[in-house]
């Protein structure tokens, strides 16, 4: 945790800084935290914010509320920035992405991408002595490069700014409410299709409402499974928290028990989650997502680990067994011939093209091995590489690690796979350490959030849908916070921080 001082000595200023709950500091504080709810809940409504204009309110919301953070710290004196060596490493991904924008001599860019020149040479009229940048195309670099610089910035509040079980708690709820209403409105919308989005929006040309089409505001079935899996796990921490305050006393009656539960009003806590997590189970299941369903199995395997690996968990595992085996039996017994039949799709070459596009895009890494041709150019440069049926146009590798690679090189990838193993490294370690059960289990449940679309990305790109990427962010976040700022029972000697 790194703390930057005020210097700013004026009238009054102290006496605002001192006052931790004057008006002005509760209105910065309502701003970051009711405007991160809002980009929660607008960013997946405005289908997923793909479109420019959504993209880019994100990045202006975004914005706001990381200037909200920044001023509400200067009034108190101080601004406390969570800082670790996952989060320079995230500043040195920024610096080489910023690197990929300016412009450099030929003798330089001879040396960290060669075959860079050759590209101006076919496809561009390059005046003789100008400068060339290692992006081949500059504006889909730098757009990428300004969300990359939002998520950081969304990351830095969030893990600074939270730190209270209450603030994570308004985050969680508005998570797990936006993943039923999508997952309930996806179902409905499908029932009453009237072959628009919103039933007013119109679609693009060729796009109709069918099984990998059209699921709530995603038009792509594969992003609207990646959004409901991070909300699952989240919800299953949840419900796995409520299950640890339930005290059912030995020698009663079941009878007697369930009616002490909903006297106290403990079941309904346990109930919410225990739905949501079925609800959007079932519709996940229904969208035939095969990389949704693996990531979702994926994430719910690493979640039993770490709840096994609790002994204080483990007095739990029989409520958990009992709930999984539940929603197991009823989300697969009615849609289990799809499922089968959509998994058997991966030995036909004419419906699965991913296994053509790999070998291709891993010919753009041997051409760009160092730097790659710069972040968000996948589209552009594919295309000179493309074999086989030319009439498909692929925007994204659909796998983000390949596509990573192609765009950031060796270096880029390296910096994003230390990056992530230092992360979750030390959020386990931690985790390990913690005593008290609200971050045990939504920490349990938050970091195999965070797995499941990592494991779903092999065969996807759900972190280039802005808003399944700050959803990513969030949890990311929301994860930190959990493990090392909530105030509870600590273990000795454990502090906080990476």
């Amino acid at each position: 945790m790194t703390i930057f001082h005020n210097p700013m000595k004026f009238a009054g200023l102290k006496e605002m800084s001192s006052a931790k709950n004057s008006k002005l500091s509760q209105l910065l504080s309502f701003i970051i935290e009711k405007g991160i709810v809002v980009l929660l809940v607008a960013t997946p409504l405005a289908f997923g914010s793909v479109d420019v204009w959504a993209s880019s309110l994100m990045e202006i919301g975004i914005f706001i509320v990381l200037t909200a953070w920044f001023i509400k710290g200067l009034l108190c004196g101080k601004l406390i920035v969570e800082t670790s060596w996952a989060l320079y490493l995230l500043c040195a991904l920024i610096a080489l992405t910023a690197l990929q924008l300016l412009p450099l001599p030929d003798a330089i860019l001879s040396v960290i991408s060669p075959n860079r020149l050759k590209i101006d040479g076919v496809f561009l009229d390059k005046a003789e002595g100008a400068w060339s940048s290692i992006s081949i195309y500059r504006h889909a670099t730098l757009t990428e490069l300004q969300k990359l610089l939002s998520y950081a910035a969304l990351f830095v509040v969030i893990t600074s700014h939270y730190r209270s079980k209450e603030q994570v708690m308004v985050l969680v709820r508005t998570v797990l409410s936006m993943g039923v209403f999508i997952a309930v409105f996806a179902v409905v919308q499908k029932l009453a299709w009237n072959g628009k989005l919103y039933w007013f929006y119109p679609l693009p040309t060729g796009v109709e409402s069918d099984a990998t089409h059209v699921w709530g505001p995603y038009l792509n079935h594969n992003h609207f499974a990646g959004y409901m899996e991070m909300s699952i796990m989240l919800a299953l921490g949840l419900f796995l928290y409520r299950s640890t305050n339930l005290r059912l006393m030995p020698g009663i009656s079941l009878k007697r028990a369930i009616a002490r539960l909903l006297s106290s009003g403990k079941l309904l806590t346990l109930v919410l989650p225990a739905v949501a997590v079925i609800v959007m189970s079932a519709v996940l299941f229904l969208s035939l997502s095969r990389g949704g369903i693996a990531g979702l199995t994926g994430a719910a395997l690493i979640f039993t680990i770490m709840v096994f690996r609790r002994k204080s968990l483990k007095k739990r595992s029989a409520i958990m067994a009992i709930f999984t085996l539940l929603a197991v039996i009823l989300i697969i017994s009615s849609s289990w011939s799809r499922i089968e039949e959509r998994f058997m799709e991966v030995g036909e070459v004419d419906k699965v093209k991913r296994f053509e596009l790999w070998p291709n895009t891993m010919d753009i890494v041997k051409d760009y091995p160092l730097v790659g041709t710069g972040l968000g150019t996948f589209k552009n440069i594919y295309p000179y590489y493309q074999e086989g049926d030319s009439t498909l146009f692929f925007a994204y590798a659909e796998n983000d690690y390949i596509e990573s690679v192609t765009d950031l090189g060796i270096v880029g990838g390296l910096l994003i796979i230390v990056m992530g193993g230092l992360y979750i490294r030390s959020i386990v370690v931690r985790w390990r350490m913690r005593r008290d059960s609200f971050a045990k289990c939504l920490g349990a449940g938050a970091l195999a959030s965070t797995a499941t679309i990592l494991i779903h990305n092999f065969s996807d790109f759900n972190l280039r849908i802005p808003s399944n990427a700050m959803l990513f962010v969030v949890v990311a976040a929301l994860t930190y916070s959990i493990i090392f700022n909530l105030r509870g029972r600590r273990a000795k000697g454990e502090r906080g921080g990476l």
